[in-house]
């Protein structure tokens, strides 16, 4: 008797998207309007004076600085600058939060429109209605709670900044406040958000169903599943290869883009997933390559195994909270079948 090594492949007999909504923080901030998607930031600063209500407010800016753009260098860049009006938590906000009138008050604040040109590195938007109001609260009724940047119908271009400390570089927005009280005297403020959050939403390409799409920043995720009945339970895994191909034209990426993905098991079937914490990764091989090759190895053995229940495998972009690359992928009734979904496993059978 010998160890039997054989090779099974397989095209995926079920693909899609479907939408994950990201909730929480980042370690960008992301704000504006492209390519049908649309980024919104809210920041929240303390050290807001409570006994200066009759200062006079000389300067008020939210500086911004810019390390990271989508999805050309330059474009139209236009905000809607709001404030909060009840307290909220970075992980209880999400898109629609950002359209409830009694969150969000978008009538009494500062607006910002600015022509993004490649040398720019740093926003300086104004905010001084939103920090007048804050000061002048004599009753505190109205709480700083927050600064809410809403991208203009007309911005052509999405902007990012670091939402943490690296090293002895501080990319994060500051808050800059210049005032007066009553004897003239002037005082100046710089500070920090010690709490911050984006949302965004977008719709996908409507495109046959020859493809089906990943989207950072929304999130659009991919289901795939594949028939996987005819290994025996008690096969190990030697090794086993998820292969897509990517769709350039229908894709965006740009210089920022990492191009690494992540995948996940399906735990429940349920919708939406529940995923596994047990993970593949993998990547493309250069900025010019079309096809993404990921090592499934560990999932699909538990999968044979019976470990867990064959649900399909989920796949998300790497970069997901920090950037709002889209990839479109071929599916399983692409019209060229080499181009289509597949999973190569290479598995042993002992004697």
């Amino acid at each position: 008797d010998s160890v039997g090594i054989r090779t099974f492949l397989t095209v995926t007999t079920f693909d899609t998207s479907y939408q994950s909504r990201i909730i929480g923080g980042s370690t960008r901030q992301l704000i504006g309007k492209d390519e049908g998607i649309e980024a919104r930031a809210i920041f929240q600063f303390s050290g807001i004076p409570t006994n200066a209500s009759s200062a006079i407010i000389d300067t008020a800016i939210l500086r911004f600085p810019i390390t990271y753009r989508f999805k050309d260098s330059t474009g139209e860049f236009g905000l809607h600058i709001g404030r909060m009006l009840r307290s909220w938590t970075k992980d209880s906000l999400n898109w629609d939060s950002t359209n409830v009138s009694s969150l969000i008050d978008t009538t009494n604040g500062n607006t910002f429109l600015k022509d993004i040109k490649k040398e720019d590195s740093t926003l300086e938007i104004s905010v001084d209605a939103i920090i007048k109001k804050w000061f002048q609260d004599t009753l505190k009724l109205i709480s700083p709670y927050g600064i809410v940047l809403i991208p203009t119908s007309t911005s052509k271009i999405i902007l990012g900044c670091s939402a943490i400390y690296v090293s002895s570089t501080d990319s994060r927005p500051e808050l800059y406040i210049s005032y007066r009280d009553t004897s003239n005297t002037r005082s100046t403020l710089t500070l920090k958000p010690f709490q911050q959050v984006f949302v965004a939403d977008g719709v996908i390409p409507t495109t046959t169903d020859s493809l089906f799409y990943l989207q950072a920043g929304i999130a659009y995720r991919g289901k795939l599943k594949f028939d996987l009945s005819s290994i025996p339970k008690q096969s190990s895994i030697t090794a086993a290869t998820l292969q897509l191909s990517l769709e350039k034209n229908q894709s965006v990426r740009n210089a920022y883009t990492s191009n690494s993905f992540i995948a996940h098991l399906d735990l429940e079937g349920t919708s939406p997933p529940k995923l596994s914490s047990l993970t593949a990764t993998g990547s493309f091989a250069s900025d010019t390559t079309t096809t993404l090759s990921l090592d499934v190895k560990t999932l699909v053995q538990q999968l044979v195994s019976k470990r867990v229940p064959n649900n399909g495998f989920i796949l998300r972009a790497g970069n997901e909270f920090i950037s709002v690359d889209r990839y479109a992928f071929y599916s399983n009734v692409a019209s060229d079948s080499t181009l289509r979904p597949q999973l190569k496993i290479t598995y042993t059978i002992l004697p």
